[in-house]
Parts: structure tokens; sequence; C-alpha cells
């Protein structure tokens, strides 16, 4: 799979975006992880940058809005039905956005996301197929619902297929 231009600029908004979380959190962040559209070398898209934060506990996620809120981020309810429960803050770096995924260490999801991620990097029948989604979406031939729908269609069968049967 060829890598786009977008991808070196996306991987550098990652790391310095996490390093100034880091700064914020860093005794109480476990792991970060570059997910989403913008950490796939081949995706020929500016997307949205979107980081997964784990951290010690759910108390700590809890804590985070009124924080984060003072330090310039806004709070997100309206992200993907995935998550729900997880508390999800944006940022801007530069003209890109940045949306921080805070999940509590120990959850089941973490390994799942990361798990439909190394699928769609490393099988590019898989990849083809998250890439005409995204397609779809962006030529507006699907709704932010339908496209959902689909990619969680999508990601439930590359869990299924490696022997998980949640849907990301």
């Amino acid at each position: 799979m060829k890598k786009n231009s977008y991808y070196d600029l996306a991987k550098q908004k990652y790391v310095e975006a996490s390093l100034q979380m880091l700064d914020h959190f860093k005794s109480n962040v476990i792991e970060v992880h570059h997910i989403g559209s913008s950490s796939f070398a081949s995706m020929d898209t500016r997307e949205d940058i979107d980081i997964l934060v784990i951290l010690k506990s759910q108390n700590q996620v809890a804590e985070l809005p009124d924080v984060l809120m003072a330090e310039g981020y806004e709070i997100v309810h309206s992200f993907s039905p995935y998550y729900s429960n997880e508390t999800i803050v944006r940022g801007s770096f530069d003209d890109d956005s940045v949306n921080f995924i805070f999940m509590a260490h120990g959850e089941e999801r973490k390994e799942e996301i990361l798990d439909c991620k190394l699928s769609i990097n490393s099988d590019e029948s898989e990849f083809k197929k998250f890439i005409e989604l995204k397609k779809q979406l962006n030529d507006l031939q699907l709704s932010r619902e339908e496209y959902q729908l689909k990619k969680e269609a999508l990601f439930y069968n590359i869990m299924s297929a490696r022997g998980n049967r949640n849907v990301v």
C-alpha cells in the first residue's frame, strides 16, 4: 500500500498532541495510541487525528472534562456510538482537529480497537473495504449514520474472523 502525503503530518501532529496531553496527565496515562483514519499510511484523505488515551482508572476519566475545558479543549458529545461511555475531547493543532478518546485501563475494547487497526492496516482487502466506506461518506453517498452502521459491520466481521465478536 502506498503512503499518502498527509500521513507524515498526521503522525507529527499525533506526537505533538500526545506530548501536550502527557504534559497535563503524565502520572495518570498508561498508554497512548494513534487510531482512526489518519493512522493509516495509505489513507489518501485529510481526517481528524484520533488518539486513544488509556488512563489508570475510570475515576480519572470522569475527572477530565472540567480540567480539559479549562485548558481550552472542547468536550465532544456526539462522536461515535461505540465510544458513548468514553470521554472525548477535541483540540486544534494548527489547522487540524485532534480527538482524544479517554478510556480506563482494563477495557476490553482497547484490544478490539487496536486489533481492527492492525487488520485494516495489514490486510489489503479489509483496507479497500474501509477506503470504500470512507469514499462513500465523503462523496455523500452515505449519511453519517449509514456510514457508522456499515463501519460497525465491517469491524464486526474483522473481529469475528479473529474470534472476537464485539463491535468496534
